[in-house]
């Protein structure tokens, strides 16, 4: 009988560590193909939707793509600001479609690119004009500009305590 106990214990653990290494596996190859893409930096098109501030999912292909917007770096949802951040997306982008230019992937797997509404509108420099993220300096200057006339125009946050640099949020939540 405790033989028997054995090789069931035995078997439940086998089964659990292949299933468990399928799934890292196919984690590992989404993540080498969502690299290549962004790596192509192939323009696409598609239908967004918000996850926060300053990312979005794309429906391309039939595959859903995380995508972070170029530039800019937004309140964290958890941060004061960070709810407002996420409606003013969430109003500019309203499902609707987009075109994707990539131009990095970042170290959690996601596209960082450019965002262009069928209107034109560049969803990073909109949501910087209204206060409710900050231009990235570590990585552009692009949107320094717009978020100084934000700030002279006391829009968005700046209309209240203005924006707590997200950057420091994370690592004093780390």
């Amino acid at each position: 009988m405790r033989d028997a106990m054995f090789l069931v214990r035995l078997v439940f653990k086998l089964a659990f560590s292949l299933l468990s290494l399928a799934f890292r596996l196919l984690g590992f190859l989404a993540k080498l193909a969502i690299g290549a893409f962004a790596r192509r930096r192939a323009r696409f098109e598609g239908a967004l939707s918000v996850i926060d501030g300053d990312s979005l999912a794309v429906i391309h292909e039939g595959h859903r793509i995380k995508i972070r917007l170029f530039g800019i770096d937004a309140p964290e949802y958890d941060q004061p600001e960070g709810p407002a951040a996420t409606a003013c997306l969430r109003q500019l982008v309203d499902g609707e479609t987009a075109t994707i230019e990539p131009v990095d992937q970042d170290r959690y797997g996601r596209i960082v690119a450019r965002v262009r509404m069928s209107d034109g509108t560049d969803l990073a420099q909109a949501m910087v004009r209204r206060g409710h993220a900050l231009a990235d300096t570590r990585y552009s200057r692009t949107y320094l500009a717009d978020q100084n006339a934000a700030q002279r125009a006391r829009v968005g946050a700046w209309s209240r305590q203005g924006i707590i640099d997200p950057s420091q949020w994370r690592s004093l939540r780390a």
